[in-house]
């Protein structure tokens, strides 16, 4: 079913650190994030719980390449933008890692995503760590992709978290959110015409980029997004393991404070 906005109300926010602190208030009940954020806001003592996995990359976030720079200097001593935040620190060491280079390989160069298209066209920087709609504008530029979260399946999603509060007082909200998304989702996957006008209004695509674009995107239903979050084999866990401590590295996390709990939510 659609979302019933006298159930749920859907709150656009400014920015992650809103969105956080709304959480953390009390003034959101859910919200959709990145996993490193979830960690954080798990460090912070906010009682959530893991509603769904919205979407995985499956190559959407990627490390695109001034085709020239790589054939001159190859990748020891590129000059790499990155956000700054967990997810490029993330993909910068997994790339590091896959490619048995040492950090001190590269230099990572501190940039906002607004700034990166900019950065690269004026040569400033050998290559970006980015994702969509960036990485596909570059990718249109001319630009080589040489690694991406294709690399390395299930690492990079993005999920739906809740307030403990809001399922104690409000179950049927929750239940409904999830059904909505679900409703939302299959519409996506499909690229249902008014769906897939909004979504193009929304990130500035064109049709045939916001195509090409979700081919990179895995969007689990119900069932799938419970394996990862409940799962026997714990992916989101090691995954959770993994950013904490390249988080911890880069100082975006206090270092030696132990990997924060992630909790799902079974469904009701």
């Amino acid at each position: 079913m659609a979302l019933d906005p006298k159930i749920v109300r859907v709150v656009d926010m400014s920015s992650t650190t809103e969105t956080i602190r709304a959480l953390q208030n009390g003034i959101l009940d859910a919200a959709a994030l990145t996993l490193d954020e979830v960690l954080l806001l798990q460090h912070s003592g906010t009682n959530i719980r893991i509603l769904l996995v919205a979407d995985i990359s499956n190559g959407a976030d990627a490390v695109v390449f001034n085709p020239k720079a790589t054939d001159v200097i190859g990748i020891k001593g590129a000059r790499i933008a990155f956000e700054g935040k967990a997810l490029g620190a993330y993909m910068a060491a997994r790339m590091l890692e896959k490619m048995s280079l040492a950090p001190s390989d590269v230099q990572l160069i501190e940039a906002p995503i607004d700034r990166q298209e900019r950065l690269y066209v004026s040569g400033e920087v050998d290559g970006v760590i980015t994702f969509d709609p960036i990485r596909t504008k570059l990718l249109t530029l001319g630009a080589r992709q040489i690694f991406s979260s294709r690399d390395i399946p299930n690492e990079i999603l993005d999920v739906v978290v809740v307030r403990d509060q809001a399922l104690q007082t409000d179950p049927a909200a929750i239940k409904h959110l999830r059904d909505a998304w679900e409703f939302g989702r299959k519409k996506l996957v499909t690229l249902d015409p008014a769906m897939t006008v909004g979504v193009t209004k929304r990130t500035g695509l064109s049709e045939s980029e916001l195509r090409t674009a979700l081919k990179d995107i895995a969007f689990p239903n119900v069932k799938e997004s419970e394996a990862l979050i409940l799962g026997a084999d714990q992916r989101l866990a090691e995954t959770s393991l993994k950013l904490w401590q390249i988080m911890q590295s880069y100082g975006i996390a206090p270092s030696g404070a132990p990997t924060p709990k992630i909790s799902g939510e079974v469904r009701r």
